[in-house]
């Protein structure tokens, strides 16, 4: 037994060190993480993108935004001086941004301003604030297809000989398109194609101001741009902003918060949204509600009454004094009776041990309220039970009237009180 446990620990920790040899290995695959990040120098991060801006508009020029775009938006009221011909960029895989976000969104382009977003998916605030959506065309096409990379590309207008450029590369095919609201605006320019040849780039008025909007945002990554000349790519997309912004700031909230969850999100309303989750609910809430209303009868059996202990002390003494009784035993029925009454007397009267028989009848008179004459008898008696066998059934009959007389008066007296 020992032997085979010496051996699995052997064999266990030779997996472990195979792995960690594996870990240490050069990966043959590229990292496919989609981060558009400007520190990310891996195939789908954003350090081009970011070298490129900086190259074309000078690194002193933009200004990094960790904050939510509403935060930010109330910072820039307050401080900007002109509030006009500025740029804000947002290059992300995801913009999820929550209502009053979207709304500073518009209104940040309402004074003048231009908005860039370069992304996958826009959350539904921003759809309803800007009058724009980005819907994936690969949805409609079966997974095989939707899986299989091939040579694709994006295609993108000059901005000023107006000629569609095309940059190809490999990998999923680009079928991103954008949608726009024509009633939110009174101007649209379509600027762009995807390889399907849909509008994928758009760029229109709000107010003051101006909206570009693109899809495909993989288009930014550091593998499409550096493959060939596609970093033209981004060199003609900026081209449409202001020839001379007053600042551009650089927008890295919604690049670290992808994953953000929606504003009414609950873990509650996430089960709901999946059926089978949703149906499980609803069938275990009735089976308990089944079980609840089932089991509100009482199964248990009645649990009998038990009858409290009954106090049998004084039917023993009765008992007890029955039998000395009958034997005619009077004189040891007297003296327990007298021991009894003495103490009684001492703890309820405070009353002195019986030596001077006439003046412990005084004393028994004026406590107890008896008669000078009972005392007197009461006393006599007691002191016949305790010195003499003499002590004839009448003689016990009597004093035990005597002592349940000063009993009963006892009683009286408390009641009354």
């Amino acid at each position: 037994m020992a032997v085979n446990i010496r051996m699995a620990w052997i064999f266990a920790c030779f997996l472990l060190l195979l792995a960690c040899k594996k870990t240490q290995q050069p990966s043959r695959f590229i990292d496919e993480r989609f981060t558009l990040s400007a520190t990310d120098k891996k195939p789908f991060g954003g350090y081009v993108a970011r070298f490129m801006t900086d190259t074309l508009y000078g690194g002193n020029n933009i200004t990094e935004n960790g904050l939510t775009f509403n935060k930010w938006y109330d910072d820039f009221v307050l401080n900007s001086d002109n509030q006009r011909n500025e740029v804000y960029i947002i290059f992300s895989p995801a913009v999820r941004a929550f209502s009053k976000e979207a709304d500073d969104m518009r209104s940040f382009v309402s004074k003048g301003n231009t908005l860039l977003i370069v992304t996958d998916e826009l959350s539904k605030e921003v759809t309803d604030a800007l009058g724009c959506e980005i819907t994936d065309d690969a949805e409609v096409l079966s997974m095989m297809v939707r899986l299989q990379m091939v040579d694709t590309r994006l295609s993108i207008a000059d901005s000023s000989s107006h000629a569609m450029l095309s940059y190809p590369y490999y990998y999923y095919p680009f079928l991103e398109r954008v949608l726009i609201d024509s009633n939110k605006t009174d101007s649209i320019q379509w600027l762009g194609q995807n390889a399907a040849g849909k509008p994928h780039l758009a760029r229109y008025s709000i107010g003051n101001g101006q909206v570009i909007v693109a899809g495909n945002a993989r288009g930014l990554s550091n593998y499409f741009l550096l493959n060939g000349q596609n970093h033209g790519y981004l060199k003609t997309l900026l081209s449409y902003l202001p020839e001379y912004p007053a600042k551009i700031h650089w927008d890295l909230f919604f690049q670290r918060n992808v994953n953000r969850q929606p504003e009414d999100y609950s873990v509650f309303s996430a089960l709901m949204a999946i059926p089978p989750l949703r149906w499980s609910f609803w069938i275990l809430l009735a089976l308990a509600a089944i079980w609840i209303l089932s089991n509100l009868r009482r199964k248990q059996k009645m649990i009998p009454i038990v009858a409290p202990n009954s106090n049998t002390t004084v039917s023993f003494v009765q008992t007890i004094a029955q039998l000395y009784f009958n034997k005619q035993d009077h004189a040891n029925v007297g003296r327990k009776l007298a021991t009894h009454f003495t103490d009684y007397l001492r703890n309820n009267y405070y009353m002195p041990p019986l030596t001077m028989q006439a003046e412990w009848a005084y004393i028994l008179h004026q406590k107890t309220g008896m008669t000078m004459t009972d005392a007197q008898e009461t006393t006599r008696l007691i002191r016949k039970a305790q010195q003499s066998n003499d002590f004839s059934a009448s003689d016990l009959m009597h004093l035990h009237s005597l002592i349940a007389d000063v009993v009963n008066r006892k009683q009286k007296k408390a009641t009354h009180q």
